[in-house]
């Protein structure tokens, strides 16, 4: 049995504008091409293993490092990779792949069954400590070695959307005797590029892999165009947008929207909406106040994402509708329907939930009592200027009569304080073109707890949703698989277990003499292909 490809990822307009970078251009000042090139990031992985890092940067970064065993590209089709070819049985518990030859890994080691095994085995290891592969992973039930170019992966249950979650960074595939080591500072794949060199803070620096032969798409085929890439970590917007305008980084990803305007005139800018979970505040139904879905919905309604999409980002973001964004494969387009937030509806809401009165400062109160919510914000990764974001809900919020507490808080404070369940209100988005991402935020087994992988951040325990997300793994017809998902996606706005903030983007602003630049399906660029001039 073959799955059917998933609908695109990308709008046709997005991969337009992606592959835009595929023509050479004029102006504007680069460095030599034989001395390589600098691309600026916006932000820093904790740790450089997509096998155990979660973030979006690390995906970002290392997807020309490690190879997978499908590629996905813009479109949301899937294409052979490390894997040439594979099978799926008839229940969707098994999928086996014949491996391609004459691949190598960064150490020499070569790519074999033995090797795939060993990087998912141990992605599923609790050892591990993997924040994301392993709920790709989903079901694992282990890997068997049919022959040195056959490998043979099983569920415990069905597991329709593997193809996808096998097409991203996070389950990329290492060589077996690097997944017996720990190298979140020296990570081995078999991608264009090897890591060369990493300073915490400062910048890692990628080295060309000269014996590549097997990209997933022809511009990769073999090795890459320039013989190095150097990252610099470069936090602050304005320094970031002055490396290119002066010429030290030729690629910068995460232009300030409000940027774009006037960088057009001397870069290329290439911007895409981003496929997975969207921002959104998610709400904790575990305790008072919004364990009443009346609040929730009086909360959600307060939100203006109009006013947030405009007055912060400059309408380069746009208003989330749900809980995934527009690219991502089988999102619900009814959901673009839907109506807008209400200021009236909200009070009606507070009405009815027994918040009728307000105090000498206007908010809400209850048998005496205020209604006050608490924001765990995590100050020390503040990115898309989500502080301004922060600011602004807390305003309307106060508008309709809730006090929004916004508490600032460490890294470890805030995963502490989701793991614990310690807040109201936890703020996310997620890269992924997949829509199963929805049973990671969503499936009861998913709550967070100490100890243990969960982003179910809004403690939804739903009967419904967790029906809907295992019958979705458990079949290959994608329109059966689209009723289900998009079943999921209604009911959690319904039920108010999150506000939809806005659809994040990839805002890419390019050096006018960069060729080549491209994107895989999860809008991660792809670095073989480009020439810095």
């Amino acid at each position: 049995m073959k799955l059917r490809p998933p609908p695109r990822a990308l709008t046709a307009a997005a991969v337009a504008a992606l592959l835009s970078l595929t023509a050479a251009g004029c102006g504007g000042e680069s460095r030599a091409a034989d001395d390589g090139l600098t691309f600026a990031s916006d932000s820093e992985p904790t740790c450089l293993d997509p096998n155990i890092s979660p973030q979006d940067v690390t995906a970002r970064l290392f997807r020309s490092v490690y190879d997978s065993l499908v590629f996905q590209d813009p479109q949301g089709r899937i294409h052979p990779w490390l894997a040439t070819a594979w099978k799926t049985s008839g229940d969707l518990r098994s999928y086996t792949f014949t491996l391609r030859d004459g691949v190598t890994f960064h150490d020499g080691s070569p790519l074999d069954a033995e090797a795939v095994k060993a990087t998912f085995d141990r992605i599923a290891a609790p050892a591990t400590k993997s924040l994301y592969a392993v709920n790709l992973l989903g079901p694992y039930k282990g890997s068997t070695v049919v022959d040195q170019r056959t490998v043979r992966v099983e569920f415990t249950k069905p597991n329709a959307a593997f193809l996808q979650s096998a097409s991203q960074t996070f389950l990329g595939i290492t060589s077996a005797r690097a997944a017996k080591q720990d190298y979140c500072t020296r990570p081995i794949g078999s991608g264009a590029f090897a890591v060369e060199g990493y300073t915490k803070g400062n910048s890692l620096t990628l080295k060309r892999n000269d014996a590549y032969r097997w990209g997933p798409t022809q511009a990769a085929r073999g090795p890459a165009r320039t013989p190095r890439v150097t990252v610099r970590f470069l936090p602050e917007d304005s320094v970031r947008v002055g490396a290119l305008t002066s010429g030290r980084a030729q690629i910068v990803a995460g232009v300030p929207p409000k940027r774009v305007a006037s960088l057009r005139q001397r870069a290329r800018i290439v911007k895409a909406d981003l496929p997975g979970g969207v921002y959104a505040l998610h709400l904790n139904t575990s305790h008072a106040p919004f364990d009443d879905q009346k609040i929730r919905q009086a909360f959600r309604n307060a939100v203006d994402t109009r006013q947030i999409a405009t007055t912060v980002y400059a309408d380069q973001y746009k208003p989330a509708r749900g809980p995934i964004g527009p690219t991502t494969p089988l999102y619900d387009r009814s959901l673009d329907g839907r109506p807008q937030p209400s200021a009236a509806e909200a009070a009606r809401l507070l009405d009815e939930a027994g918040y009728k009165a307000r105090d000498a400062q206007g908010y809400r109160v209850k048998d005496g009592r205020r209604l006050t919510v608490r924001w765990v914000f995590n100050k020390e990764q503040v990115r898309e200027q989500r502080d301004l974001v922060a600011q602004l809900v807390q305003e309307q919020a106060r508008r309709a009569g809730i006090e929004l507490r916004i508490e600032n808080m460490s890294t470890g404070q805030w995963f502490d304080a989701r793991d614990t369940g310690a807040f109201d209100v936890f703020d996310r988005s997620w890269v992924s073109g997949n829509p199963d991402i929805l049973r990671s935020f969503y499936a009861s087994s998913n709550h967070p707890a100490k100890g243990k992988v969960g982003y179910n951040a809004s403690f939804a325990a739903d009967e419904d949703l967790d029906g809907w997300l295992e019958d979705a793994l458990a079949t290959g017809d994608e329109a059966r698989r689209a009723d289900l998902y998009g079943k999921v996606q209604r009911a959690v706005l319904d039920r108010g277990y999150l506000v939809p903030v806005y659809v994040p983007a990839s805002i890419v602003a390019a050096d006018r003499k960069v060729t080549g630049l491209t994107f895989d399906g999860q809008a991660s660029p792809l670095l073989a292909g480009v020439a810095a001039g």
